[in-house]
């Protein structure tokens, strides 16, 4: 069967890639322009035949071997004769971006529940629904892959054919996009990450729902586990499933994270986790609520909040995407203070120890003990590499030289 068709022609996936092991005198038929072209061709064969293909089937990932049709034709071949040349652009663009689609489909909208609640607890009509995660930063990943794709394409025409109109500009593009990442990874840390649209906030469930319900419920994708060996006590309720073939017999299983994993030779690439608010449990809106029921219960939290009463659990309050200037300024001053404690405390406590108890075990247990928590501490709040180790050893330096001086 023919591997041509992910260079030229082959529109269809059993026209595009070839069975995984057949290296018959057909697997490498179609339009070939050249030595060079064949030689990729083998290239490309060879890999549509290797263990990572063969391992996830032909079927399943046939639209996504095949590559966007953007690299089907060059453009020298369609667009440079044609009349139609704008029209054949826009088309391998739509093209690129379906496959894109496809690629980070379940990276862009991820749906979760609470896992088994703990002994002793019983499961409230909210936590045993279905919430969503929607990652922006997915789709900053999406462009990184498109530019990426754009750049192969131009270093392609350069090479056969001397010249790529705005290769210069999908290089500079791509620099930038690889930058604004690096961004994105940094407020990861950060309770409320603004690239992640979690159903866990009150107002980004609102707008999630909005534009989920243009949806069909029955396609939503949830991720069963089993359940604990540990079993909470028989009053637990436990919400029946009301989708899917033979519900009415069948009880709720809890569902957790479903992270999108991409794999290349058995090896995992990516990973993107959705946030757990506040540092508590995820606990979820009810997934069956209406606006009207959400609005209800926002004024009963601001009621509750001004009475001094017990307050709604936190997903009814209305957060906004990013922290007010004047509360940023308060955390970061608390944070300063914290940190000049704790600083104070990692100095001053081995300082007593060691004086109050002047002997060289003493002085070498405290110091073993203090410097690895340091490095932990600095390991969690530290970002680069340098950093831990730079703070590490210049807090070593100090307790090395206070021991010395404390036993001579």
């Amino acid at each position: 069967m023919s591997n041509g068709g992910l260079l030229a022609g082959g529109e269809t996936p059993e026209e595009g890639i070839g069975e995984p092991g057949d290296q018959g005198d057909g697997a490498l038929r179609g339009n070939q322009a050249g030595h060079n072209i064949e030689e990729g061709r083998q290239y490309i064969t060879t890999i549509l035949e290797g263990p990572a293909y063969k391992e996830y089937g032909k079927r399943q990932y046939a639209d996504l071997l095949g590559g966007p049709k953007m690299f089907r034709q060059s453009k020298y071949e369609n667009e440079d004769d044609s009349p139609n040349a704008a029209t054949t652009t826009s088309a391998a663009e739509s093209g690129l971006s379906q496959w894109l689609a496809k690629v980070h489909r379940k990276g862009l909208i991820q749906f979760f529940g609470r896992k088994c609640p703990a002994e002793g607890h019983q499961y409230a009509d909210h936590e045993a629904n279905v919430g969503f995660v929607m990652s922006l930063a997915e789709l900053q990943r999406m462009r990184m892959r498109k530019l990426q794709a754009h750049l192969i394409y131009d270093v392609t025409e350069l090479r056969f054919h001397g010249e790529a109109p705005g290769w210069e500009t999908h290089l500079d593009d791509y620099v930038k996009s690889l930058q604004d990442y690096e961004y994105m990874v940094k407020t990861q840390k950060d309770d409320d990450d603004p690239f992640l649209v979690t159903s866990e906030r009150l107002l980004d469930r609102i707008l999630l729902r909005k534009a989920m319900e243009r949806f069909d419920a029955s396609s939503i994708q949830k991720t069963p586990v089993p359940r604990p060996e540990r079993t909470a006590p028989e009053t637990r309720a436990v919400t029946p499933v009301t989708e899917g073939p033979g519900s009415e017999n069948r009880e709720a299983a809890p569902v957790i994270i479903e992270e999108e994993t991409r794999v290349r030779g058995g090896r995992p690439l990516e990973r993107e986790a959705a946030p757990v608010a506040r540092g508590q449990a995820r606990v979820l809106m009810p997934l069956q609520n209406s606006l009207a029921e959400i609005e209800v219960n926002v004024k009963r939290y601001l009621e509750k909040e001004t009475k001094g009463r017990e307050e709604l659990p936190f997903y009814y309050k209305p957060d906004p995407i990013c922290k007010p200037r004047d509360q940023l300024l308060e955390d970061f001053y608390t944070a300063r203070v914290l940190f000049a404690v704790v600083g104070s405390l990692f100095l001053l406590a081995p300082m007593w120890i060691m004086v109050l108890h002047n002997t060289l075990w003493t002085g070498l247990a405290t110091t073993t003990a203090f410097v690895s928590v340091f490095a932990f501490l600095a390991a969690w709040r530290l970002t680069t590499t340098n950093e831990v180790i730079g703070a590490t050893a210049a807090y070593t330096a100090v307790l090395v030289v206070f021991v010395g001086v404390s036993t001579t």
